[in-house]
């Protein structure tokens, strides 16, 4: 199961820097201001790709699947649309897993870290090539940026009733380190008038 729901948006004026605090994430879920203010400095024009992280705290019954983790960034310049969808590898580094232990301390459950592999540095590179290429050939002003991070999730024991929360962190050149990027979304309430959590099927043994 996977959903679409769970995003943040940035804007920018000379570039891509100010976070658009009115920017409408279904399942509720809040961004803390300390987040906000470090996110505020993102500037995708120069932002170190490399150093993009992503990682998710899920229910102890729900366990993201391998390889199906995804990072989807929507960029939007002078009424251009162009969207980039790729997929988040696993973190190995101990360090950038211990830093976002150490910022996921006391939410309940089990924390996923991610990184981006070379393709996907690769793919948004050229999403962001195409991007300021546009907005210098057209004399766009302003632009938008929006992120998603979207876990695709099986079951390893039942689910109970009630909200099923979780909570997504983001890290970037800017950030220096992980931030909370969305804390306590509410799973079921992600997609209007469907209860996805409902389609969670269980982890192949």
């Amino acid at each position: 199961m996977s959903a679409t729901g769970w995003k943040k948006q940035v804007r920018w004026g000379a570039a891509l820097s100010a976070l658009a605090l009115g920017a409408v994430v279904a399942g509720c879920g809040h961004m803390p201001l300390r987040s906000m203010v470090k996110l505020a400095k993102v500037d995708f024009s120069t932002t170190a790709l490399a150093d993009i992280g992503a990682g998710v705290t899920l229910p102890f019954y729900l366990k993201p699947r391998p390889n199906r983790t995804r990072l989807e960034v929507k960029v939007e310049v002078g009424g251009e649309r162009m969207q980039e969808d790729v997929v988040l590898s696993e973190e190995t580094d101990p360090v950038r897993i211990a830093e976002l232990n150490g910022v996921s301390k006391g939410q309940p459950g089990i924390t996923y870290a991610y990184r981006l592999s070379r393709e996907s540095i690769a793919e948004l590179e050229a999403i962001r090539t195409r991007a300021l290429a546009f907005k210098a050939s057209h004399k766009a002003a302003n632009g938008s940026l929006t992120i998603a991070i979207k876990p695709d999730v099986c079951r390893v024991g039942p689910i109970p009733a009630g909200a099923v929360l979780f909570t997504t962190y983001l890290r970037t050149s800017e950030t220096g380190g992980f931030v909370t990027f969305l804390r306590d979304v509410d799973m079921r309430g992600v997609v209007d008038g469907v209860d996805v959590v409902e389609k969670i099927e269980p982890c192949a043994e």
